[in-house]
């Protein structure tokens, strides 16, 4: 063996065993947001950010967010680039903001590839490449890069391999996986895969039309089936019919790929309703259950069918009922080919490869799936934190996590059977905000971080209060003390009080009306009244004072009358009787 070769084998080797530690570190207990658990470990989380969409794909391991802004934020597994920061295998334990090239309106991510729709309509990608998920020919990518351009988009959907998306004018395109004809191009690619059982299937690694004969207007997609919704509101869907999701036994539907591949599948869309449904139902929405397909009509019935036993034998698994007893349930796959009623008063479906949640009409919200044989109330409506919770604005189970954006664009998720959604903002640090008023605690605060401490109702007469520290997206512990300025408008009152003529007591003569500054020196300036002179050394005197907050300060002057001397001459005559002549 030559040194050269033996030197590649060696790197070869180091970068296995660099993987290996990877992804070792990947799957140890500190990751932040595992399928087992859906928890977080976060110290703190952007502030009065409100979130339009959630993506995590199947796995749950990966997130990435839009805000209101059209910000992107990203944590959890990043092993394939999937957040779109730059980087691989860096793993990011709390929500970062990713620097993209453009605002997106729509986002959508399987766990390890990620896509996005920006304001033109616009496709970008970026993560994992392993079957054509980014429609480009390129390897991983850590960035989102354009896939196309031109054409604008409305809406995209990746499921494992698969990607669907929806142009203006009403066109499906799509690239990815099509080993179950899903991309529907008669079940083929421009590429393949070889599996571990030597099987090949074909994937597409870049965008084509796949629809030229209906314009359609929205889409569903998971690993198996595609069901489409056209201009007449009609639904057709395509893919698998190993589970007879296509609503016949799984082998009336069959091709072979173009590698000798038999694949029970249907690459021709099949009309659902007034076909595999009666036309009587009318769709409000549809749940794509990986195996199973479930509908929920406008009266709240839900119907169901497809993988119905789950892979643990369990009658019911899939659908939530027993359907053992049907002529139509296949013992041998646990299936079922029509559709059967599951229940009614329901308001919602959402459903994985794995389980299946649905709300009621009365707040209960349910859930079932492998290895549960029954519905069973995952969990009840009994306090307010609930209801905040159902007033929701988008809902869907994946990865085992149930995640519910709310009206006012807070996020919630739950696990767990038995517990109470968890608010997505209540996961932020806390931190103490203490209110002082004159070296005394007027009130203490815990408040998460981002959010505002509310300041306790203090008054004190003759000042307007106000504070010597911002306690607005509080990021750290305060202590915030209160602040009085003194009014300058404070009322106050100057009472001039002149002696009788009896000399034996004093009556108000005028009062002014006065404003100053609060606690400041006010002085009454003595005024001139013809025939009186002030007293200043009245008893009742008060010639200056603090003003006082509640505007009670009086002052008060007297004024004593005058004594005159009158001096009478005769000029010659007399006084008779004290009267002059």
């Amino acid at each position: 063996m030559s040194k050269g070769v033996f030197r590649k084998i060696l790197v070869l080797n180091l970068m296995l065993i660099l993987i290996l530690l990877n992804f070792t570190f990947l799957n140890n207990d500190e990751v932040i947001a595992t399928a087992e658990e859906g928890k977080f470990t976060i110290d703190e989380l952007p502030y009065n950010i409100r979130f339009t969409q959630i993506e995590t794909g199947s796995s749950g391991r990966a997130w990435l967010a839009l805000d209101t802004n059209g910000d992107m934020w990203g944590w959890g597994d990043n092993t394939y680039g999937q957040l779109g920061n730059g980087s691989m295998f860096d793993s990011e334990e709390a929500p970062i903001k990713i620097e993209t090239p453009t605002n997106f309106v729509q986002i959508s991510s399987n766990g390890s590839t990620s896509l996005g729709i920006d304001e033109d309509g616009n496709i970008w990608s970026w993560g994992g490449n392993e079957q054509g998920e980014l429609g480009r020919n390129t390897g991983d990518t850590t960035k989102p890069n354009l896939v196309t351009y031109g054409t604008k988009f409305t809406k995209i959907k990746i499921e494992y391999s698969t990607v669907i998306a929806l142009d203006e004018s009403g066109n499906l395109w799509g690239w990815g996986s099509n080993s179950n004809g899903t991309i529907l191009n008669e079940g083929k690619g421009d590429k393949y895969k070889t599996y571990s059982n030597g099987n090949k299937y074909p994937y597409q690694s870049t965008p084509i039309q796949i629809t030229t004969d209906k314009v359609y207007k929205d889409f569903y997609l998971d690993n198996s089936n595609v069901i489409a919704i056209d201009s007449e509101n009609n639904y057709w869907i395509w893919g698998s019919n190993y589970s007879c999701q296509l609503g016949e036994s799984s082998n009336t539907y069959s091709y072979e790929n173009e590698y000798g591949v038999t694949i029970y599948a249907s690459y021709t869309p099949i009309k659902m309703n007034d076909g595999i449904l009666s036309s009587s139902i009318q769709i409000k929405m549809i749940a794509l259950g990986g195996s199973t397909i479930f509908v929920l009509d406008t009266s709240g019935n839900l119907y169901g069918w497809g993988a119905a036993g789950s892979t643990y034998g369990i009658y019911g698994g899939k659908l939530g009922i027993d359907v053992s007893d049907n002529p139509d349930y296949d013992t041998l796959r646990h299936t079922i080919s029509t559709p059967v009623l599951i229940g009614n008063e329901y308001t919602y479906i959402t459903s994985d490869s794995n389980d299946t949640v649905a709300i009621k009409t009365n707040g209960m919200v349910e859930k079932w799936g492998d290895g549960e044989s029954k519905n069973y109330y995952w969990m009840q409506k009994t306090n307010n934190k609930l209801e905040s919770f159902l007033d929701y604005s988008s809902m869907e189970y994946a990865g085992e996590i149930l995640k519910v954006i709310d009206s006012n664009g807070d996020f919630w998720y739950m696990s767990e059977q038995g517990t109470f959604p968890t608010k997505f903002t209540e996961l932020r640090k806390s931190y103490t905000v203490t209110f002082m008023n004159e070296g005394l605690v007027a009130k203490t605060e815990t408040v998460t971080a981002g959010n505002s401490a509310t300041a306790p109702e203090l008054t004190k007469e003759g000042y307007t209060l106000s504070w010597d520290t911002d306690f607005r997206n509080v990021t750290n512990d305060l202590i915030v003390n209160a602040v009085w300025t003194a009014n300058t408008n404070t009322a106050y009152k100057i009472e001039h009080y002149k002696q009788n003529t009896s000399l034996n007591g004093y009556i108000l003569a005028e009062t002014e009306n006065k404003t100053g500054t609060t606690d400041s020196l006010a002085v009454a300036l003595a005024k001139t009244y013809e025939g009186f002179s002030e007293n200043s050394t009245h008893s009742e005197r008060i010639a200056q004072g603090n003003i006082l907050g509640n505007g009670s300060l009086t002052l008060k002057l007297y004024y004593d009358r005058n004594s005159y001397t009158v001096t009478l001459n005769t000029n010659g005559g007399t006084i008779n009787n004290g009267d002059v002549s």
